[in-house]
């Protein structure tokens, strides 16, 4: 038999419209909390290294989530207006305000930077997928520097980073050159682009074929674009796949390069928990090259999305690189 007063409450609040329990997909933590102690321990390693903090505001220009290239950002923000009229988006993501900022501050002279951030994004999600809407992240941001030295010390941190979290992880690398080149040979409409954008990122290859059946342009190229969504190998198979990066032209050759240079720099240790895998694309648009995800056995998603951002900056005015990650520690909120 339900307690008396509770079962008034929750009476009363059917009949006022709303729920006596929180809004789908946010927390509520109570101090001791074994994920906020993860997320302090997180904070403490990434300091050791050399980062120090930042704090994007809690809500930004939608302008700005808008000129860094998200994907989703009409579809999956949280946006409204200012007192002025000005359009305003609860943050969404950490690495374009961040983006915004340092081109604001900094010039070439103060280069490379090492930044970490702590603290919750806000994307609305589709229904039935079970993903939180207020997402607890701790990233990191390399900006400027050696592309393949930060690239490497981006991998090395992560790979330090992940047993914290899970000791059963994997690892999951590829590069958007190859994608973004297969699209640039096609002749196609922004309908036709975004689809294929949605097919990679689900992994829905029979969709896939059905769209390229619509689209202008080589039948070779078609097939190359439709080969990358098979294209996953462990590390350790990279030597043997070198021809095919050299049908892709110069960019595969880039590419191939790129990752050799990567792995002598990588430890055994680390380049063991590495599937490679050029299929993979992003919903934030500005990443350029490498690209990073991150896997748990006690997540159904990718708990780490990251890479390089090469292009991000021309946006606010600068030409400085990036490289960076964002690991998302709400699946540990129980």
């Amino acid at each position: 038999m339900p307690n008396g007063k509770n079962y008034l409450t929750m009476l009363m609040a059917e009949e006022e419209g709303y729920s006596i329990g929180l809004p789908d997909g946010v927390f509520f933590l109570e101090e001791g909390n074994d994920a906020l102690q993860l997320g302090e321990k997180l904070c403490e390693r990434v300091s050791k290294k050399g980062y120090r903090r930042v704090f994007p505001p809690l809500f930004e220009f939608y302008d700005t989530y808008a000129k860094g290239g998200s994907v989703d950002i009409s579809r999956r923000s949280f946006a409204f207006k200012d007192k002025d009229g000005s359009l305003l988006a609860l943050r969404y993501d950490m690495t374009a305000p961040i983006a915004r900022m340092v081109a604001q501050r900094y010039e070439e002279k103060d280069l490379p930077l090492h930044l970490y951030y702590y603290g919750d994004v806000f994307r609305e999600q589709p229904f039935h997928q079970g993903k939180p809407r207020q997402i607890r992240q701790l990233g990191i941001e390399i900006v400027g520097g050696d592309a393949l030295d930060t690239n490497a010390e981006m991998v090395s941190l992560l790979r330090e980073l992940m047993p914290l979290l899970d000791k059963e992880y994997r690892l999951v690398i590829g590069d958007i050159r190859l994608y973004k080149a297969c699209i640039e040979s096609l002749d196609l409409s922004d309908v036709q682009r975004e689809a294929i954008h949605r097919c990679f990122h689900l992994k829905d290859q029979p969709s896939l074929v059905s769209i390229l059946q619509e689209v202008e342009g080589e039948e070779k190229q078609k097939q190359k674009l439709l080969g990358l969504m098979d294209l996953v190998f462990p590390w350790e198979n990279l030597s043997e796949k070198q021809k095919l990066f050299a049908d892709f032209g110069r960019e595969g050759e880039m590419v191939y390069g790129d990752l050799v240079s990567l792995a002598k720099m990588l430890s055994s240790l680390e380049k063991g928990k590495v599937l490679l895998d050029f299929g993979m694309v992003k919903d934030l648009g500005y990443y350029s090259s490498l690209v990073v995800e991150a896997y748990s056995v006690k997540s159904g998603y990718a708990i780490c999305h990251g890479g390089r951002y090469d292009g991000l900056y021309r946006a606010f005015g600068r030409n400085f690189s990036a490289v960076g990650f964002a690991l998302d520690l709400s699946y540990t909120f129980r």
